[in-house]
């Protein structure tokens, strides 16, 4: 075993205290944060000592599985299966509030208040949120810590990435409901919502979320899961003449890579930070029609190829197909492409679809844009968000405009899009 890697292992043990256990696995992971940095993780799976069989597919009650960073030496995650821990080290005594935030700080360098608060406590549960000076971010960070009645930590986990002060822009928020009016009413769109239960689509109008620049500058889409990976846009509507009669046969995809010491240590670049310049963008373009004219021959013109991204070692192009309804889920379609530009494998949501082929409408839309947006006036909400601009790589103070209501289109009614 490589000494750094084993200095790590030992770093671990005495950290958590693991006298009462053993190391049974461990591997090298990496991944790629919104900053295009490179982060690279050991990835441990402590069993019981007590423990004498187990199944090779399963941890057995107890193990601790514990993710570190290698280059900074702090725990992504600590989770002990089932929530029983057999460590030593990781006991709090009347565990409460202003003790689990000591803890984070010494454990994270981060500072409560400045770079997170808290957002939700239970019983032995807290969970706290990503902010800057109180204010939330995105993409946003999240850090939740669990206990046992006895105090005994069983759940530890961080995602995100906390970016430095240097990267934010403090700004005073000045944006009001009243500024941004033009814009809200533009974002309302009607959307036709699945009801399982009746077996209906249910025209309602609602906004869509949306980022705007404290100064009214600009606007930034809203992401409900952040995204990591560096996009090319490239909107291309896809057209061919002739099918193919090749046909075209599923590979399986390899998510997993094997990393090296060396590599680890070195922080070498994710291959996936690679651009994807303009002559891989015309090789991928033509791979994804040929992929189409074997699989989709007769979908010519039927397919918009929307962005193409580097993730977990393949180039993925996502296509969706020329909308034309309101329905919420609209069909969409994954290719994935090899390092020599060969579409390999495919994801089509067309199944996931297909249950809502004999859903019935709701009724007779009878409510406009324009009606919708006055009734949802009194609902929007309009709260300062530290967003990260990829263009100017820096996080900037924007309004979250977002509204939890929608107007049903055919009677008219306020409603909650929660209970939808």
């Amino acid at each position: 075993m490589d000494g750094r890697i084993q200095e790590l292992i030992d770093y671990t043990y005495i950290k958590l205290g693991l006298e009462n256990y053993i190391l049974q696995r461990h591997k090298l992971y990496r991944k790629v944060n919104f900053q295009n940095e490179t982060i690279y993780t050991l990835s441990m799976e402590w069993f019981p000592k007590n423990v004498t069989e187990f199944d090779e597919d399963l941890n057995p009650v107890g193990t601790a599985v514990v993710e570190l960073r290698i280059d900074n030496r702090k725990f992504e995650s600590i989770i002990f299966v089932d929530g029983k821990s057999y460590a030593d080290s990781l006991t709090f005594s009347n565990v409460g509030l202003g003790q689990v935030v000591n803890w984070i700080e010494q454990e994270t360098g981060l500072k409560n208040g400045a770079q997170f608060r808290l957002v939700e406590e239970k019983t032995g549960e807290y969970r706290f949120q990503e902010c800057y000076h109180g204010v939330p971010v995105s993409p946003s960070g999240y850090i939740e810590i669990k206990f046992d009645d006895e105090g005994r930590l069983i759940f530890y986990s961080v995602f995100g990435s906390f970016p430095s002060a240097q990267l934010f822009n403090m700004e005073e928020f000045t944006l009001s409901l009243n500024d941004v009016e033009e814009i809200a009413a533009e974002q309302v769109k009607r959307i036709d919502f699945p009801s399982y239960e009746k077996k209906q689509l249910i025209p309602i109008y609602a906004l869509e979320e949306i980022y705007i620049r404290n100064d009214l500058g600009k606007t930034i889409p809203f992401e409900v899961f952040p995204i990591e990976q560096a996009f090319v846009k490239i909107e291309k509507p896809l057209y061919w003449e002739t099918k193919s009669n090749q046909p075209f046969e599923r590979m399986e995809i390899k998510f997993h890579e094997d990393i090296s010491s060396e590599q680890a240590f070195s922080l070498e670049p994710h291959p996936d930070l690679e651009p994807i310049s303009p002559h891989d963008q015309e090789q991928a373009i033509a791979e994804v029609i040929h992929f189409l004219q074997r699989v989709y021959p007769e979908d010519s013109g039927k397919w918009i190829l929307k962005t193409l991204h580097r993730e977990k070692c393949y180039i993925h192009a996502t296509l969706r197909r020329q909308q034309t309804d309101h329905k919420v889920f609209q069909r969409k379609l994954i290719v994935f492409l090899d390092q020599a530009f060969k579409a390999v494998n495919y994801i089509d949501n067309e199944m996931m679809l297909e249950m809502l082929h004999d859903f019935t409408s709701a009724g007779e839309v009878k409510i406009q844009n324009e009606e919708a947006f006055a009734k949802l006036k009194p609902f929007l909400t309009l709260k300062p968000v530290y967003v990260y601009d990829t263009e100017e790589e820096r996080f900037v103070l924007c309004g979250k405009l977002d509204c939890h209501d929608g107007v049903h289109a055919v009677s008219g009614e306020v409603v909650s899009l929660d209970e939808i």
